[in-house]
């Protein structure tokens, strides 16, 4: 990069290539607790940080963070909403209130990708809604199930 330019900024997402039971389980409790619209719900690893595209690519192949026999991954330069059909998908982010301080180290200094300045680490839960608000609803699962207050934080991206 040339001075002054800025590093690009990657949202990975990282899936597992079997059925997510714990989205499954998710699903039927929020169900079970009266969200009669909930169609679906995804889950990812999910983790945002400024690299450039060779740092991007050597990270989707690490194994602290993506074991290929179990997981798929993506990254974009932006969040993009999934779709079930014609519904499309509220994506809630999760995230610890602590620092990824020792995820950065290790990837800097025992793995050697030290060019990367930060990273953050979470969940992203993708739920399908057939209702008018899906917004609405997401926003009352994140808070009734998906987020524990007391030491996570949650997004709608």
């Amino acid at each position: 990069l040339l001075r002054g330019e800025r590093m690009p900024e990657y949202h990975m997402f990282v899936d597992l290539k079997v059925p997510d039971t714990a989205a499954i389980t998710v699903k039927r409790t929020l169900q079970r607790m009266g969200f009669k619209d909930l169609l679906d719900v995804n889950r990812s690893d999910y983790y945002f940080f400024k690299s450039d595209q060779k740092t991007a690519d050597a990270l989707s192949r690490t194994d602290i963070l993506v074991n290929v026999n179990k997981h798929r991954c993506s990254f974009s330069t932006k969040v993009e909403p999934k779709y079930l059909g014609k519904s499309e998908g509220v994506m809630v982010l999760v995230n610890s209130k602590e620092s990824e301080a020792g995820l950065l180290n290790m990837l800097r200094e025992r793995l050697g990708f030290r060019e990367l300045q930060s990273i953050q680490k979470g969940t992203v839960w993708t739920l399908f809604f057939s209702s008018d608000e899906p917004r609405r609803e997401a926003r009352k699962a994140a808070e009734d199930l998906l987020c524990n207050k007391h030491y996570q934080d949650y997004t709608l991206l």
